[in-house]
């Protein structure tokens, strides 16, 4: 015959390990564009000479802008990421964002 013996205690408590969470894609190419931009509107205001006219540098640098917020707002959509680097992404976008309303090149 087998042996019976007590039932081992389940605990309702334990579930599966999460996933592992790493920083998210989108916040990190938030950062690079945002830096880009940065750079590209530093070099248009001291008046470097950029291989465009004035109208397209600020155009760039403007789409540049906006495709470092979008960038930042899908590193919020992303499930299982840490957050920290997306929300330094968001507020580096919206400062470059907000120096191309601020600061227009002359």
């Amino acid at each position: 015959m087998t042996e019976v013996g007590p039932p081992e205690p389940v605990l309702s408590y334990a579930t599966p390990a999460s996933r592992p969470t790493q920083q998210s894609r989108y916040a990190i190419a938030s950062l690079v564009v945002s830096g880009i931009e940065i750079v590209w509107h530093t070099l248009s205001i001291l008046e470097a000479p950029l291989p465009f006219d004035v109208y397209k540098q600020d155009r760039m640098g403007t789409v540049a802008s906006v495709l470092a917020l979008i960038l930042a707002i899908a590193a919020y959509c992303e499930p299982n990421r840490k957050r920290s680097m997306a929300h330094v992404a968001i507020t580096v976008a919206v400062l470059s964002f907000v120096s191309y309303i601020l600061l227009v090149p002359l």
